[in-house]
This record gives structure tokens, C-alpha cells and sequence, in this order.
């Protein structure tokens, strides 16, 4: 079985990236995103930057659910994955202009939209960039099961997440953890320069703002690679 996987692995990753790109195509079907929940605050978190510039929800929309705080209307779910998604919802976005699709109506609905695609492209950079960067760190240690490693991360719950229902935030959230992994693995046994711990606190900054409980749980990173900070602990 290993060595199938390991002779035929670039096939199985193209196989698995190409059936990421065509898995969610039925979702372009559906009417709108239904009763709002997590989907829908994760969207309005990428909106209210994508089509406004701003951090500011209260006249964005009008929209009768408990997952809106009463005082900024904006939405209760972490707004990390919304934000890092908006700079590739806004460049979709200027082909809805194009065919005059309203942002007010594209803003609490937007199923069938550029916008909306921008988001799905969003989760796709974001996985492949991740999963990049483990593989390099993966092929650093020359650990010769990399392509099974590879394979189990593809067939994870992971791909469920980023090619159907994309809106939700693990796309983000595994592509920050990678990021941190490379920073803390890629030189080894050297300290970490000031560019580096300033993208290391960027990114547990990012992660806190996609998902708080990983961000918590990744804080022992800090204590498995404290000899890189010149920390006493």
C-alpha cells in the first residue's frame, strides 16, 4: 500500500486538489445561505471590508438573529477567516459590478455571486499555501512516509470544510497554524530574528482574531520552541 501511495503520490494530490475545485459546485445552486449562522457571519465579516472599507456593521444590513450583538449589529462568530478572505471576495466583486450585481443584495446573499466565488478561491489559496509549507518542512526531516502524511491530511475533514462549506473558518485556521509551524521549524536549532518573531506574533494575532480555542491550545508552541526566543522559562 506504501509504496502505491509513494510512486503514485503526485497523481493522488492532483486527483485530490482537482476534486477540491469541482466538490462544491452544487452549493452555486442553492437560493441563499438559510437561516444565518455561522455561515452567514463569516461571510459579513469579508463583506463589510470587501465592499466597504471599513470595520463598521451597523447599517450594513438588517438581519433578525441572536448571532448579532445589539449594540455594533456585527456578527458573534471570530472574524479573522471574514477578513483575511476579503481582499480575494473584493477582487471577485468588481465582476458583479460588472453585471450589476447589487452588493446590498449580494451582501446577505451571496450564493450565485463573483463574491461569493471570491471566497471559495479564498479557502483553495489559503489550503494549498498551508499545506505547502508543510511539506517543506515535512521534506526537511526526509521522513519517507511525507507522501501518506500528505494523503491522511487530504482526505481529512479538512477538504469538507474548505470545498463545501467554505465559508467556515478552517481553511484559515490551518493555513495560520501552518505558518507557524514553518516559522518555528524552518531554521533549526537557530534563534529567531526580529523578522521572524514579528511574523510569529502576527500570525498568533490572526489566529486569535479566526479561532480562539486553537490559538489558546497553540500557546504551548511557545514553551516547545522558548529556546528560539531567548525566553527563561
Amino acid at each position: 500500500m506504501y509504496k502505491v501511495l509513494k510512486n503514485n503520490k503526485n497523481k493522488i494530490l492532483y486527483f485530490f486538489l482537482l476534486s477540491i475545485l469541482f466538490k462544491p459546485l452544487w452549493l452555486f445552486n442553492n437560493q441563499n445561505l438559510g437561516i444565518p449562522g455561522d455561515d452567514m457571519s463569516y461571510w459579513l465579516h469579508s463583506a463589510t471590508i470587501a465592499f466597504d472599507y471599513d470595520l463598521d456593521y451597523k447599517n450594513d444590513y438588517k438581519l433578525d438573529s441572536n448571532i448579532f450583538n445589539s449594540k455594533t449589529n456585527a456578527p458573534i462568530h471570530p472574524p479573522g477567516a471574514g477578513y483575511l478572505a476579503s481582499p480575494f471576495v473584493f477582487i471577485m466583486s468588481q465582476f458583479d459590478k460588472i453585471i450589476d450585481n447589487s452588493v446590498e443584495v449580494t451582501r446577505t446573499n451571496p450564493v450565485k455571486s463573483f463574491s461569493y466565488l471570491g471566497f471559495f478561491i479564498a479557502g483553495l489559496f489559503y489550503t494549498y499555501f498551508g499545506a505547502f509549507l508543510l511539506s517543506k518542512i515535512i521534506k526537511k526531516f526526509k521522513n519517507k512516509y511525507s507522501g501518506l502524511l500528505i494523503f491522511c491530511g487530504l482526505i481529512s475533514s479538512l477538504i469538507h470544510f474548505v470545498s463545501t462549506r467554505f465559508l467556515m473558518a478552517h481553511a484559515t485556521e490551518f493555513f495560520l497554524c501552518s505558518v507557524l509551524i514553518y516559522i518555528f521549524e524552518n531554521n533549526e536549532n537557530k534563534k529567531l530574528n526580529n523578522t521572524e518573531v514579528l511574523l510569529s506574533l502576527i500570525t498568533y494575532f490572526l489566529l486569535a482574531l479566526t479561532r480562539p480555542s486553537t490559538f489558546l491550545y497553540s500557546l504551548i508552541l511557545l514553551l516547545f520552541y522558548r529556546n528560539k526566543f531567548n525566553l527563561n522559562i
